[in-house]
């Protein structure tokens, strides 16, 4: 997709602040219940002067509205189901994005891991976090970080079973899910119960492109929470590990050695999703198949912990709020889609 995964300087630090949620703000917002309670407007508002900050000392002065709302989903969903438990949460996430999820958890002082594969976003979500003031530390191999707080894990260390990681009790997993490789997928979840994992999280589950990794979902948890379809407000997904979690099963989407059918199968797939149409069509066939696969394996359940809480603040509070640190907070990124969209590229 083009999505530039390398880095060579600080320089380019610019090009994550917010990116793959642009022009989500306002389906955000609606998601939060069409706003924040008082202690979420609070945490907001110190998110986003630090955020200001930061993004100023890279030379790209920028509010992230976008992916920030959209950690608030999340956040808020995690925060109020271990409020329902009386517990404080510690939190594994997968695939951070800009790391705004983590940023809200350094600040409420939970204690937090990552884990990421992308070098520039890795890159990114250090700096961010080191400038927060965070006790970041980033996972070298062969060292031990058993005690740390806030920690950034690299694949290499994940994938290896000799090196102890601290204990972390719940996995955010937002759009990753369908993303991931089923063996990913499976040694993930299997890597997060030894290391003390007893939920896992989504506020959404990705582009359908592994949609029976849903099916390694089901058969390893027990669900908790699933919005109905309907029903867009608080779109999250809980549910709880099972005390043995299975290998990854035979259903996968990708054989382990592709027939020369397959190949050729898949080069004239790769062909006609050249074509802007098909292309469209062929996303809305995997996302329909997705919910479809979603739907017939599970059922419609609601958390008490999780329905919609009293909003004090509004769209025009926060709104106003953004708008006083007169900082730009329209990326670049999403000027040029609104500028395509416009002129009917995309």
């Amino acid at each position: 997709m083009n999505f530039r995964t390398e880095i060579e300087s600080s320089d380019d630090l610019w090009r994550y602040i917010d990116t793959q949620h642009e022009g989500r703000f306002f389906q955000n917002l609606s998601l939060l219940g069409g706003g924040l309670t008082e202690s979420e407007f609070q945490l907001f508002q110190k998110a986003v002067d630090i955020c200001a900050r930061f993004t100023k000392s890279i030379n790209k002065e920028l509010i992230p509205i976008n992916a920030l709302t959209r950690s608030l989903i999340s956040y808020r969903a995690i925060k109020d189901f271990y409020q329902s438990l009386n517990k404080i949460p510690s939190v594994l996430e997968i695939g951070p994005g800009s790391g705004y999820l983590g940023l809200l958890c350094g600040i409420s002082g939970w204690r937090y891991s990552s884990v990421d594969v992308t070098k520039s976003l890795v890159c990114y979500q250090n700096s961010l976090w080191s400038y927060a003031g965070f006790k970041v530390k980033f996972a070298e191999y062969g060292i031990n970080y058993q005690d740390s707080d806030f920690l950034q894990i690299p694949w290499w260390v994940w994938a290896d079973l000799k090196i102890s990681l601290p204990e972390r009790e719940i996995v955010a997993a937002n759009h990753i899910i369908q993303e991931m490789t089923p063996f990913s997928l499976s040694f993930s979840i299997k890597r997060s119960k030894e290391i003390g994992a007893q939920y896992i999280t989504a506020e959404g589950l990705g582009h359908a492109n592994y949609i029976n990794n849903l099916n390694i979902i089901i058969k390893n948890t027990d669900l908790i929470h699933n919005n109905p379809i309907n029903n867009r407000y608080q779109s999250v997904w809980f549910w709880k590990l099972k005390d043995h979690v299975t290998t990854i099963p035979v259903d996968f989407d990708l054989p382990l050695v592709k027939t020369a059918f397959q190949k050729i199968k898949q080069y004239l797939i790769n062909f006609i999703l050249k074509y802007k149409f098909i292309r469209k069509l062929y996303g809305n066939i995997n996302r329909l198949k997705s919910q479809k696969v979603f739907r017939d394996n599970t059922r419609e359940i609601q958390d008490k912990s999780l329905r919609q809480p009293n909003v004090v603040f509004n769209y025009t509070d926060i709104i106003d709020f953004i708008q006083s640190k007169k900082v730009p907070f329209v990326s670049d990124d999403e000027l040029a889609m609104k500028w395509a969209n416009h002129k009917g590229h995309i």
